[in-house]
């Protein structure tokens, strides 16, 4: 009598630790812009963890500034976009307009809760004027989920 409950319960035990590691992994980044449309570059750099139906996007987000200049009026942006197994997204945004004052960038901390499975965190990092309503230099990166 023993022995079978014993059995399930190593069964079940092995599922249970065998689900675990597929529905969560962590993925790491590291992006920069291209200084073609501005002297400065946009740099991001962080890790994207995904945990059943959560996904938290974390790093840094700097604005880097060219060494002879004192900016280009252009912030640093990132869009998180998180896509889901039925298709339907949820964008996240961090920003970094400190400029040329702030040498190593901002935290970036975004987390989405899914009320689905996830599928894959689309990255767009880009270089944005606001006041020209002006984007420059883009960097992109899909990172799939696990």
């Amino acid at each position: 009598m023993q022995r079978p409950l014993l059995l399930t319960a190593l069964i079940a035990g092995l599922l249970f630790a065998g689900a675990s590691p597929a529905s969560a992994a962590t993925r790491q980044f590291d992006m920069w812009t291209s200084a073609d449309a501005t002297v400065g570059r946009a740099h991001a750099y962080g890790a994207v963890d995904f945990e059943f139906h959560r996904v938290t996007v974390r790093g840094r987000l700097n604005d880097v500034c060219n060494g002879d200049s004192p900016g280009d009026g252009h912030g640093a942006y990132l869009r998180a976009t998180v896509v889901l197994d039925n298709g339907n997204t949820r964008v996240l945004n961090a920003k970094d307009t400190t400029g040329c004052r702030n040498p190593d960038g901002v935290d970036v901390w975004l987390v989405f809760d899914a009320p689905r499975a996830i599928r894959a965190v689309r990255l767009y990092l880009y270089e944005y004027d606001a006041q020209r309503n002006s984007t420059a230099d883009t960097a992109n990166k899909t990172i799939k989920a696990p």
